[in-house]
């Protein structure tokens, strides 16, 4: 039994996954949710309620007068940005930043967790491919994995970092190499433990490639791929960049079949579409990061 196994068996002081998530992700899914009762919510939390603020009157976000109420940025940002923002301040609370390993950039780690997430949102509204809410959920948790390494194991991971910067491998084949299990492996086990549910804990297992065991195949395809696209834009460590042509991806593949006008889609456009979010997901992580 490695020391991973050990940890999993006897683990006592893991985080407890955030209850303004869960309880922010059970008010937005309701239909009837109006946009002053998330500002009411929002409002509740003054950590959170400063950062919307702040947000909505960012260069990035902000042309024209000041917003000065919670209710006037949540209408100004709308609701994509503002669930982004509290579902991603939520979560990062979770890991101090200056805790674990030196060498996992935890502020692109972010930066790529919530363009993966952005990516993911976009990608089933404009496709109707899967609820965006949970889509992002998914998307900026899916490499959790990695996170938990780095706090727990910081310097085996360490090791993993700067191998993976020397030798010519996956860097996926060295984590097994080092610690026993891959991120996803290790972040499904975490996710268990959490209870999350179970398209989430498929998402953190398998984003690297669907297995027979995959049962919520579209959103593991949804991620799996968004998590690609994100690093063909810059938001990846030096040692994971993938290549990526959307008629050879077997994620992007598994999606055309739940909607097949993702065959026209013009994969320079949809590039251009991102990369023009860019600013705007970088200001939404510094606001997040600022704990």
């Amino acid at each position: 039994m490695n020391k991973v196994d050990v940890f999993l068996n006897s683990i006592n002081d893991l985080p407890v996954f955030p209850r303004t998530a869960i309880e922010f992700l059970k008010l937005i899914k309701k239909k009837e949710t109006s946009l002053a009762e998330i500002g009411e919510y929002i409002s509740k939390d003054s950590t959170l309620s400063t950062k919307i603020l702040k947000l909505a009157n960012s260069p990035y976000y902000n042309r024209g007068r000041e917003i000065r109420s919670i209710r006037q940025a949540v209408i100004f940002l709308g609701s994509d940005i503002i669930k982004g923002i509290v579902l991603s301040l939520s979560i990062i609370r979770m890991f101090p930043m200056k805790v674990g390993g030196k060498e996992l950039d935890r502020t692109l780690f972010w930066n790529h967790s919530v363009a993966t997430a952005f990516i993911a949102s976009k990608l089933s509204r404009d496709f109707e491919l899967w609820d965006p809410d949970e889509a992002y959920t998914a998307g900026l948790v899916h490499d959790i994995g990695k996170l938990l390494y780095n706090q727990f194991f910081p310097e085996d991971y360490d090791t993993v970092v700067k191998k993976a910067l020397k030798e010519d491998r996956n860097y996926i084949e060295i984590e097994k190499d080092v610690l026993g299990y891959t991120h996803s492996e290790f972040g499904f086990k975490i996710a268990e433990k959490w209870n999350l549910p179970e398209e989430i804990r498929e998402v953190i297992r398998d984003h690297h490639g669907v297995t027979n065991e995959t049962k919520n195949r579209l959103l593991v395809a949804i991620i799996g791929f968004s998590n690609v696209f994100s690093k063909q834009i810059g938001y990846n460590f030096p040692w994971e960049f993938e290549p990526l042509t959307l008629k050879n991806n077997v994620f992007w593949n598994e999606m055309m079949k739940a909607n097949s006008k993702l065959k026209e889609i013009d994969e320079a456009f949809f590039t251009f579409q991102i990369r023009e979010m860019k600013d705007k997901i970088e200001a939404l992580i510094k606001e997040s990061m600022e704990v």
